[in-house]
């Protein structure tokens, strides 16, 4: 250390080029303005992390009360740091009185979360296009309050939290990861927030950032900087100690937020909120993410762990083994035809004869049948399709002859595709794709199938068999609707029920160990998809003297159609003749993904013989169909 030299200043030379004067010792930190600059940091994160969730999900409460209470708590908790004493003590009192206040305030808490779980559900299920059941019930229904009870007690959480790492260390990093940690939900689902909370959290991120750097952040309660005694002018020795130079800080911070206001005006004058994301395109992560997501939203992480094959619910017959419904939205068949109708085209695999209760399955009517169903052997042709062939054939009005081509991407390998009314196979192809002459049944056709067509009877007992153990459930369930009439009023009445008193959902839950599938949708469950409404009113039809059937397969509707690819190399002739509700179209080429699964059944109608019949729910309110 180089020699002491007396200077006239009253200041003592410690070694050459550095000098301390007396007055630097005496200066005293100001801490409380330290201390409520770091609450106000804290504060801005934590209003900013909530704010910024709940004006993206368009929830209201109590904005103005949440600002308050948040910035005075924020403000409390970075005085913990005042002195040791304080901060001990400190924290022991926040936590009895945090748990106190959940604790008398649990029911609201509770249901405020669970209301902001539903919005957000509500957001998700748009944003998919999926159908999301509401997750939890709210105990208490006025969500203004609720949601703003729940907004202070995350409130507080946050000042606690980020208290420790923003007072204490500064660690912004940190700080960042926990006000993004469910503020990227919205943020994925591209719903916006108010530009306020926005700018407060960079703002706040931005500030820490600033003193972290300056390394002007530690508080001297906790960490004493420096035991480095000197001697004073022969006084006694003194200890000299880390100060904060608020002024600096406050300056600092002061431009800080400024800056960050300024760049954010900046762009958004440059670039306008309304045409924000306009031309934006989905990078390829987020799409590779959102069939797993839509899996988690619909069936919970379960759903990652179940390995069969559902084909979007549909199972060979296989039923409530799954409590929603997986979709993956890729391609499981290719279908090339010409459309020729606004109906909805029925491609089906499998039919559905015996049902077999507390078991949940479907005997295949193949199994009854032999060969007889081998249509890819050509060894049968249904009567509906002869008798409709022979009308063609006839010359008679409304009828026509299409040819459709089909070919299996992921579905299974096994299985045989057939549109109402196929009468043969006429070629397989190396491409993979099975052709079908068919004869459909279009509005204005009166060809009458009578019992000249049928080899045996036109349907069995087994069409109107009805297991003992659904008989009691059944009774029950038809004395909801008017099932007098013809069997056509009687099967639009089931239909029309359906639609308004039982909701369709893709999330209807597992059938419980030992409950009966049909027993259970009828009178407890109450909703689900297309199986339950199919296998439910087969046993229902069959009950009231209809013969009925349950089938499999995929259903295309007309939208689907009218997107579909336009195949130019073909001619429209040589895949349709005759009358067609729609004109003379094209070829097109139609990909149909595991959301076009479908479950519907078939009804024996006299004169029309086995005939499709839709009785799922839908969206809107759409006529039953003709029969």
């Amino acid at each position: 250390m180089a020699k002491k030299k007396k200077k006239e200043n009253n200041s003592i030379e410690l070694c050459e080029g550095v000098v301390l004067c007396e007055d630097f010792f005496e200066q005293k930190e100001k801490r409380i303005l330290t201390l409520l600059l770091k609450g106000f940091i804290v504060y801005l994160l934590s209003m900013g992390t909530i704010g910024f969730y709940l004006s993206a999900i368009k929830a209201e409460y109590n904005v103005v009360l949440c600002h308050i209470v948040v910035l005075v708590f924020a403000v409390l908790c970075s005085m913990l740091y005042y002195r040791l004493l304080t901060e001990n003590i400190g924290y022991l009192f926040l936590f009895l009185l945090f748990a106190g206040l959940v604790y008398m305030f649990r029911i609201y808490i509770n249901s405020g979360f669970y209301a902001i779980v539903n919005m957000s559900v509500k957001n998700a299920a748009e944003y998919f296009d999926i159908d999301i059941q509401r997750l939890y019930t709210e105990r208490i229904e006025d969500r203004y309050l609720t949601i703003t009870m729940v907004s202070l007690f995350i409130g507080l959480v946050l000042d606690i939290l980020l208290n420790v790492y923003i007072s204490r260390r500064m660690q912004y990093a940190t700080a960042m990861f926990i006000v993004m940690f469910f503020n990227v939900i919205p943020l994925y689902m591209v719903l916006e927030p108010d530009f306020l909370y926005a700018l407060m959290i960079l703002a706040g991120i931005s500030m820490a950032y600033v003193i972290k750097v300056s390394r002007h952040y530690s508080p001297q309660v906790s960490i004493k900087r420096s035991n480095s005694k000197f001697v004073v002018r022969g006084k006694k020795k003194k200890e000299f100690f880390y100060n904060y130079d608020i002024k600096a800080l406050s300056q600092a911070a002061l431009i800080t937020f400024l800056f960050v206001a300024g760049v954010v005006s900046i762009v958004s004058t440059v670039k306008p909120k309304e045409n924000f994301n306009v031309g934006y395109k989905q990078n390829k992560y987020k799409e590779l993410s959102m069939a797993a997501v839509s899996i988690l939203l619909t069936d919970g992480w379960e759903g990652f762990f179940r390995y069969g094959q559902d084909r979007g619910g549909m199972n060979s017959g296989k039923l409530g083994s799954v409590s929603s419904i997986r979709l993956d939205y890729q391609t499981d068949l290719i279908i090339k035809m010409t459309p020729y109708s606004y109906d909805t085209l029925y491609l089906k695999n499998f039919v559905g004869e015996s049902y077999n209760p507390y078991e949940n399955y479907w005997t295949s009517i193949k199994q009854y049948e032999g060969e007889k169903e081998n249509f890819a052997s050509n060894s049968y042709i249904s009567p509906e399709a002869e008798a409709l062939k022979k009308s063609y054939e006839e010359g008679n009005p409304a009828t026509a002859e299409g040819i459709i081509s089909i070919r299996i991407i992921d579905s299974y390998r096994d299985s045989f595709y057939v549109p109402y009314f196929m009468s043969e196979v006429t070629d397989f192809n190396d491409n993979g794709y099975i052709t079908e002459r068919y004869y459909p049944r279009l509005k204005g056709n009166e060809t009458v199938v009578d019992e000249s067509f049928y080899i045996d009877e036109p349907y069995t007992e087994r069409d109107l068999e009805v297991p003992e153990a659904n008989v009691e459930a059944i009774e029950r369930f038809v004395q909801n609707f008017d099932h007098s009439g013809s069997d056509e009023e009687i099967i639009r009445n089931l239909v029309n029920y359906y639609q308004d008193n039982i909701p369709y959902t893709i999330k209807p839950g597992k059938t419980p160990k030992k409950k009966d599938f049909i027993n259970y949708f009828l009178t407890d469950n109450k909703k689900g998809y297309c199986a339950h409404f199919a296998s439910a009113a087969t046993l229902i039809l069959r009950y009231l003297g209809i013969p009925a059937r349950y089938v499999e397969g995929y259903a295309i509707s007309y939208n689907q159609l009218a997107d579909a690819e336009f195949v130019s190399d073909k001619n429209y002739s040589d895949y349709y003749s005759g009358y067609s509700e729609l004109g003379k179209t094209a070829l097109l080429q139609i990909n149909a993904t595991d959301a076009d699964a479908h479950a519907w059944i078939e009804v024996y109608i006299e004169g029309k013989g086995w005939y499709p019949v839709e009785v799922t729910p839908t969206g809107d309110e759409e006529e039953a169909e003709d029969f």
